[in-house]
């Protein structure tokens, strides 16, 4: 577990050091489209996890006794939840979304 959040953590440092440097010399431009669609992505972001979370909450529940049926189950209920709650997400918001023709 170390590794991996060493490994994020370092990965979302960089992330900062570059947005600041490409502001800094004017190598990025931040449109207001940009912002207008940052609260419906980070919505999406937020449902997708707790869609995800409520279908491995759900699995066990549903299949009973430990196996690999369970484990299937579950994670298809986890894909299903999470992805369906960012498709009603990106509907509701399509029009402040950068969706292209999907937008209208």
């Amino acid at each position: 577990v170390g590794i991996a959040l060493g490994t994020a953590l370092a990965a979302w440092a960089n992330v900062a050091v570059l947005i600041w440097l490409a502001l800094s010399r004017g190598l990025l431009q931040v449109s207001a489209a940009f912002w207008r669609a940052l609260p419906p992505i980070l919505l999406a972001a937020l449902v997708t996890g707790a869609g995800a979370y409520a279908g491995r909450l759900l699995g066990p529940s549903i299949m009973g006794t430990p196996g690999m049926w369970r484990d299937v189950v579950t994670l298809a209920l986890a894909v299903a939840l999470g992805g369906g709650a960012f498709l009603a997400v990106a509907a509701m918001f399509r029009r402040a979304l950068p969706l292209g023709k999907f937008a209208r």
